[in-house]
């Protein structure tokens, strides 16, 4: 018997990849099919409300496969249909009505299964039910559990026995487009070396079963794989490993979805895979006493009693990336700087003078340890003598000159490498020596001059 199947086309449009089913359902195709491989998938099973098919179009396919005992009654498929869909709840329920059944045996009816399958080759029964009697027109409830939202799965319509039957189908509960959620987390290192492989752990994501992965230039999936259909773990975090290649700088972004929806945004991981050190770094000067961290993380602390420069050599695998090493030994010389110590020339000062050596100000002989900085910028000691030069000097007075008596001039004063010197009021030198004879009246000038190693006071 030739009957009209009614072929219901959908205004649903979606380009995200499926888990199991090849394709989704987009505007223009219908929602049955005859063929397993051919179905696409629904993303709200609603749709359905208020559809109804006719079986008479259908042909038999995978008989053996689909062949189960539902409450003791057998199923063999006679004239079968697909639905895909995707589920939006752990349990759905749906009512099949069917009427003006023609054909079969002494009963009539219908018969429904719920299977899960990657490849419509192989099969998991998740909730099946037959329905056979003498009236032409019933109906009956079809409940399905442990779905896993945003998976695929196939509603089979078959005629019990061959039956023809007019069918519709409505959601009593399970309804509904599943929405992704926010992933638990998104983790993996930040640092890496050239080539290295590294792991990186997503999700879990509610309502994800796929992901799609961007990578920074040069990297890959180290296990193969196409990087837009990463399959992830539905209660679990899944772990990917990438492989990275030379010197970039760039983020790892990754976007869950199902086969109807997608995560509003990416979740994106910043990554630096950083070149390999040199081999032979430029060395490096270090002054005495000074404690620094090598390149290998020790500690060390240049004493060098040496009176030149010794050079230290330090080496070590340098990294930072997720293994915590690249492969490359680095070394560095260390030079280590002596002692800086200074025996600087006597500084000699009048007497009375105040004499500063560094920050310390020095007011009579003495000898003094200082510390200023180098020319390399390391701390240097310096000793030195500050040597003051005695330069006493005073005169008698006042006197009086008169017509018969000239006045005696007389100073005094210590120098052992000196000279004395008197001076009339019109600077004119009168004398050499302790005394001077004043003929004149005004100020007399009495000068003592002390010189020791060429300073002159």
């Amino acid at each position: 018997m030739r009957s009209l199947l009614l072929l219901i086309i959908m205004l649903l449009t979606s380009s995200l990849v499926f888990s199991q089913l090849s394709q989704p359902c987009t505007g223009g195709q219908p929602i049955a099919y005859d063929d397993c491989s051919a179905a696409c998938a629904v993303c709200d099973i609603s749709v359905l409300n208020g559809v109804t098919f006719n079986s008479g179009g259908w042909q038999p396919d995978h008989v053996n496969e689909l062949d189960y005992s539902c409450n003791s009654v057998s199923i063999v498929m006679n004239n079968n249909g697909w639905i895909g869909f995707v589920a939006n709840a752990t349990t759905l329920e749906l009512k099949v009505v069917y009427s003006n059944c023609t054909g079969g045996n002494a009963n009539v009816g219908m018969q429904a299964l719920i299977v899960e399958s990657p490849d419509c080759q192989n099969f998991v029964l998740k909730a099946c039910k037959g329905d056979a009697t003498a009236a032409t027109t019933d109906s009956f409830n079809l409940v399905a559990n442990g779905l896993v939202i945003g998976q695929s799965y196939y509603l089979v319509l078959d005629g019990y026995a061959g039956s023809v039957c007019d069918v519709s189908v409505e959601v009593v509960s399970g309804g509904g487009t599943p929405q992704v959620g926010v992933p638990a987390q998104f983790t993996g290192p930040s640092n890496l070396c050239p080539n290295e492989t590294a792991t990186f752990t997503f999700g879990p994501v509610p309502n994800a079963l796929n992901s799609s992965w961007v990578l920074p230039p040069g990297a890959f999936l180290t296990n193969g794989g196409d990087p837009s259909a990463i399959p992830l773990n539905q209660n679990t975090p899944t772990t990917v490993q990438i492989t990275f290649g030379a010197s970039t700088t760039g983020n790892i972004c990754v976007t869950a979805y199902n086969g109807c929806d997608a995560a509003d945004n990416p979740s994106c991981l910043p990554v630096t895979v950083a070149p390999i050190p040199d081999t032979q770094l430029p060395p490096d000067t270090i002054c005495y006493g000074e404690t620094y961290t090598g390149i290998d993380g020790v500690s060390y602390t240049n004493n060098n009693l040496q009176t030149y420069a010794t050079t230290f050599p330090i080496q070590t695998y340098f990294g930072g990336g997720s293994s915590g090493i690249c492969d490359s030994l680095v070394k560095i010389d260390m030079i280590y700087l002596p002692s800086m110590v200074t025996n600087a020339p006597t500084i000699y000062a009048c007497e009375g003078d105040t004499v500063f050596v560094g920050s310390t100000m020095v007011l009579s002989d003495q000898q003094i340890t200082a510390t200023a900085t180098s020319q390399n910028g390391c701390d240097s000691v310096v000793n030195v003598y500050v040597d003051f030069i005695e330069n006493n000097a005073s005169a008698n007075g006042p006197l009086t000159i008169n017509c018969t008596n000239n006045a005696q001039l007389v100073g005094s004063g210590t120098t052992a490498t000196g000279t004395y010197a008197w001076y009339d009021p019109s600077d004119n030198e009168i004398s050499t020596s302790l005394t001077a004879t004043a003929n004149m009246g005004g100020q007399h000038y009495f000068v003592v001059t002390n010189t020791s190693n060429g300073f002159t006071c």
